[in-house]
């Protein structure tokens, strides 16, 4: 999710929108420390993760900011996540299941309350999820 994510930034750059990408490198030991800096600075947190909505890491994360950040939110946390459904095995499915950058756009223009229909499909480019991204140079 952090070349998604990297890449929504750049595109949203575009707009004027200036967005924090954090790479949470770790689940145990998590940093919180990080986490709770950026929460802190932005007052907004969307949690973009490839693993499933519930009982998951973006969940995890949203607690942490809930229990420890909760005064610094400007509004409700936001999940971009795999749906709550079992991983499906045609690339017709994939392509609609798998969270893409459009999908992390669209929720900070959302959240921001900038028009989504400004969002130019066309210019973000839908790579089809099995060829690796130009940015990933290895290991082989």
């Amino acid at each position: 999710m952090t070349l998604e994510a990297l890449h929504a930034a750049e595109r949203l750059s575009e707009d004027g929108i200036a967005a924090e990408v954090v790479d949470v490198r770790t689940l145990k030991p998590l940093d919180e420390t990080t986490i709770l800096k950026s929460v802190n600075k932005t007052g907004r947190l969307i949690v973009a993760d490839a693993s499933w909505r519930t009982c998951g890491f973006a969940a995890e994360v949203m607690a942490t900011a809930a229990e420890k950040a909760f005064d610094s939110l400007k509004c409700p946390p936001q999940r971009i996540t795999l749906p709550d459904c079992p991983t499906p095995t045609t690339p017709a499915l994939a392509n609609e299941y798998y969270p893409r950058t459009i999908q992390i756009m669209e929720t900070v223009k959302r959240m921001l309350d900038v028009d989504t229909a400004t969002t130019d499909v066309e210019a973000v480019g839908v790579v089809p999820l099995d060829v690796p991204d130009k940015s990933f140079t290895g290991p082989f």
